[in-house]
């Protein structure tokens, strides 16, 4: 099950599932690996251990499980995640929260609760309260209620009624659901995804998930994440899957940005995290540590990341995608021991990716900062900016030019009047823009060739006298000339 974003629910060995399995509103559709959910996915299938559970941990691995399988995920990795499950559920369901977790997880692989583990079902509705309904549990509210609603309603047990009335009942005037001090985002998209299947079947819960929706709306932050105790992409991933099955586009797009911002690229820029991309960081701060230290070293990394990234892998889904191509936009042409910069183009909002030119790495994100500024060495080189994302690459070609004295020749010392001259421009780097003056006028312009010379022939006018061509890189500081006689 989720971990939420107060640490004493992590000390405690405690959680939440939030993962709204058999909850889809839309068709899931198939992703390429490139996309962020896909991403996601692919990083904590890489987490899965010769006991086929996610890091170790039974709660962890059912949540993967749900989020996989509500984006269409591979069948193959949810049979090896329910063979984890099927060999631990006895050990792993012995509470409330725990027993109607797991009866949620079998009910959306398509596997009868009662059947598993003694009667999964009989064991929520011991916990249930005949009279209330209330979930029996330390940590109650909408974050076990929801569990119990589902796994009741969904096995069409009698006690369902009152445990919907009870979660009803926990609603704040505010339209949230409380948790440590009044209402939150947490709470709130955990009842939401117990009501949000019963959509229709009563005014009351037609009304109190439009409540919900409201609350989550007026708590989204400008940037699009959610805040509990500090934005964090717990907050966030619970509040925008919400969002999204309630069929909330918009507010869902702009936190799964939120939440992409803070999922790894897998690049040079991403120091000790550049093995794990994919993988999503709970806050700024633990992202900014994983590049120092690596997931390996953060002692709540299965809260910082593991957690993180499985809650955030449906969200991602909505997030927006690139409208362009992937690309550099840089001048070709930059003045050796000169900054200059390079802009990542066609990144998505809140995609991150990695522009590397000259012996340097800028970290980048779409929307948000797309320029670095980059230092070129003396001495003429061409270098190549690259800008990587999650599984794709552009590239550019810059080159740095050096100031140089250019070898400018002519085919004669004396040159008749109204004749022709041909003039020769070497030591220019290939492909360099150059031009050509005489008498004041630029008379040719082009490019050398990959042997960097440029070569034309000119008229020499009427004027008898002795004259000077002028040739021009690039830059002012690129430049020769050369004498002929007219006469």
């Amino acid at each position: 099950m989720f971990l939420r974003p107060m640490r004493t629910y992590a000390a405690a060995g405690l959680g939440t599932a939030v993962l709204a399995a058999g909850l889809t509103l839309v068709a899931p559709t198939a992703h390429a690996v490139t996309t962020p959910d896909s991403a996601a996915a692919s990083w904590l299938t890489a987490q899965i251990g010769a006991d086929h559970l996610v890091q170790g941990s039974v709660a962890r691995t059912i949540d993967f499980a749900l989020a996989l399988d509500e984006i269409g995920g591979s069948q193959t990795v949810l049979d090896q995640l329910k063979q984890g499950v099927d060999a631990n559920v006895a050990t792993y369901a012995t509470d409330g929260v725990t027993d109607a977790q797991a009866a949620v997880y079998y009910q959306a692989m398509g596997v009868d609760a009662r059947t598993v583990d003694g009667d999964l079902i009989a064991k929520v509705e011991a916990l249930t309260n005949d009279s209330t309904g209330e979930m029996t549990e330390s940590f109650g509210g909408a974050w076990s209620q929801w569990l119990a609603v589902r796994a009741l309603t969904t096995a069409g047990s009698s006690e369902a009624p009152k445990a919907l009335t009870y979660l009803l009942g926990l609603q704040s005037p505010d339209g949230g659901w409380p948790g440590f001090s009044g209402s939150d985002a947490d709470d709130t998209a955990d009842a939401l995804f117990g009501l949000l299947p019963l959509k229709g079947s009563s005014t009351a819960v037609d009304n109190a998930i439009a409540s919900g929706v409201a609350y989550l709306e007026s708590t989204q932050k400008t940037d699009g994440g959610f805040d509990n105790f500090g934005e964090n992409a717990s907050s966030t991933g619970l509040s925008a899957h919400a969002l999204m099955l309630a069929g909330e586009t918009g507010p869902a797009a702009r936190a799964a940005r939120w939440l992409r911002q803070r999922q790894v690229a897998g690049t040079l820029c991403d120091g000790k995290l550049a093995a794990d991309g994919g993988a999503v960081a709970y806050s700024d701060t633990v992202f900014a540590q994983g590049i120092t230290d690596g997931i390996a070293a953060d002692s709540n990394a299965g809260y910082d990341w593991y957690g993180a990234t499985i809650q955030s892998l449906v969200p991602l889904a909505a997030a927006p995608a690139a409208t362009g191509a992937l690309g550099v936009s840089a001048p070709a042409w930059v003045r050796a021991g000169s900054t200059d910069s390079a802009t990542a183009v066609g990144l998505a909002l809140g995609q991150r990716g990695c522009l590397s030119l000259a012996g340097k790495n800028v970290a980048v994100v779409g929307g948000a900062t797309r320029t670095g500024s980059f230092a070129f060495p003396a001495g003429s080189h061409a270098y190549q900016a690259v800008l990587r994302v999650e599984g794709s690459a552009a590239s550019r070609r810059i080159v740095a030019l050096a100031p140089k004295v250019l070898t400018v020749g002519r085919s004669r010392a004396v040159v008749a009047k109204g004749g022709v001259e041909r003039i020769t421009v070497a030591g220019l780097h290939s492909g360099e823009p150059v031009s050509i003056s005489y008498n004041g006028t630029v008379v040719a312009k082009g490019v050398a060739t990959s042997t960097g010379r440029f070569v034309r022939s000119i008229a020499v006018g009427r004027r008898a006298g002795t004259k000077t061509v002028y040739a021009v890189g690039r830059f002012g500081t690129r430049k020769g000339h050369a004498s002929f006689t007219v006469r």
